[in-house]
């Protein structure tokens, strides 16, 4: 029998991925009208934005959990921190970007903005939600948010490790995070959605619960029922808050961000009970090399989903290839997400070695500047006779007052920049 060695953030690999999974059929269903002759399951489906809420929630968790006991205060561990960040999710962002230039400049034959373009590459889309329909990767936004939490994380790292009231504040942080339901109601059109602001209460709530998991005792028995319990409450909490009866209401208008009012307390609920549930056969299927490598691809099968409504839309649809209908639409751009996401994202784009070699090329780059400095330096030849002293206490104070007068020579000398 397979024995699963049990590890409290290892059953979230699989979490990551459902949350993007949940993304794309949602993707799918807003620009294909792909339906699944389920109401409750369509209402979820339609309303599957919201698992953007649970990505940025996940993000707090982990990044607190992994680095809480860091110091921020030293600066070369926090630009490590930060390169590191970048590195992992800007490349596969940037080349999905340009390959959508490319299938629209040059297939498609349509002209691009190049302010676009160049705002494309400086991740701040999410700070500009009126021009959110005209960028190439709408995406982008996304990524946009996620630089902006882990810029403020190691503040917020401090605050949340500060606070003596956890809970307390875990309320405050849910009052204020329900904040944008009442902007909502009285600026309908006011975009809250893509706002990084209006993410950060997400982000706290996952690092607050991270705390939390790290002083627990982790007592808490059948925890796989409540993994069950907490889904299925996300499930139909939010295919109920997505029904006409209540988001359309004349005081509430339809929005992602609505969805906080169940999301801040279900999505840490169950990230806490997925990672102290210990049950073999839970840990068989959570925590099994498949669900690793999910979560390991989840955020470039995200990251893809773009693409491939661009590709299917284009391409597809105009010249009804193989008689596409939505199902079968469906099915392909899932395969075109896994084949972009594994040969030329994951392959190309291996984290580790793009680190490597840019720490590499940097390394490189000094070496090359301190050889180059040292090669224009002239040699400083000190002039020294010992056989005038007399005795060693002689030998040596002549030989430190003639260094003492070179070095002063020198300095003074801007041919020079250092003594060799």
């Amino acid at each position: 029998m397979t024995i699963v060695k049990y590890n409290k953030i290892g059953s979230l690999s699989l979490l990551k991925f459902v949350l993007a999974f949940i993304t794309f059929l949602f993707h799918w269903n807003i620009h294909f009208s792909v339906v699944y002759k389920n109401p409750l399951v369509d209402k979820f489906i339609h309303a599957g934005a919201f698992a953007m809420s649970g990505f940025f929630i996940l993000s707090g968790f982990l990044l607190y959990y992994i680095y809480s006991k860091k110091s921020f205060s030293n600066f070369d561990y926090l630009r490590k921190f930060y390169l590191k960040r970048l590195i992992k999710i800007l490349p596969s962002a940037y080349f999905i970007t340009v390959v959508m230039y490319f299938l629209t400049r040059f297939v498609l034959h349509t002209p691009v903005n190049w302010t676009i373009i160049v705002m494309q590459f400086i991740p701040m889309q999410a700070f500009f939600p009126d021009l959110f329909g005209k960028f190439l990767n709408g995406g982008m936004w996304f990524v946009s948010v996620l630089l902006f939490l882990y810029f403020l994380f190691p503040l917020l790292c401090f605050i949340v490790k500060s606070v003596k009231y956890i809970y307390l504040f875990a309320l405050g942080i849910y009052l204020l995070g329900i904040f944008p339901l009442m902007v909502n109601c009285y600026y309908p059109n006011f975009a809250l959605y893509h706002l990084p602001s209006f993410r950060i209460c997400e982000f706290v709530m996952g690092m607050i619960t991270a705390r939390v998991l790290l002083f627990s005792e982790n007592k808490t028995k059948n925890a796989e029922v409540f993994v069950v319990l907490t889904s299925l409450a996300i499930f139909f909490g939010v295919s109920l808050l997505h029904s006409n009866n209540f988001l359309n209401h004349k005081r509430f208008a339809i929005s992602h961000m609505n969805y906080d009012l169940i999301l801040l307390i279900l999505f840490p609920l169950l990230i806490y009970y997925l990672s102290v549930a210990k049950n073999k056969y839970f840990l068989l299927i959570t925590q099994s090399k498949i669900s690793d490598y999910l979560g390991k691809i989840a955020y470039a099968f995200f990251i893809t989903q773009i693409l491939c409504i661009f590709v299917v839309r284009n391409c597809f649809m105009p010249n009804n290839y193989f008689g596409l209908n939505s199902t079968a639409m469906l099915f392909v751009s899932f395969g075109l997400n896994m084949i972009l996401l594994y040969i030329i994202i994951m392959k190309p784009f291996n984290m580790n070695f793009l680190l490597t070699l840019i720490k590499n090329i940097i390394n490189r780059s000094i070496l090359i500047r301190n050889n180059s400095k040292s090669q224009k330096q002239e040699p400083i030849i000190v002039h020294f006779s010992p056989w005038n002293a007399t005795s060693k206490e002689i030998l040596l104070k002549d030989f430190f007052e003639t260094l003492r007068n070179k070095i002063d020579e020198t300095n003074n000398n801007p041919m020079y920049s250092s003594v060799i």
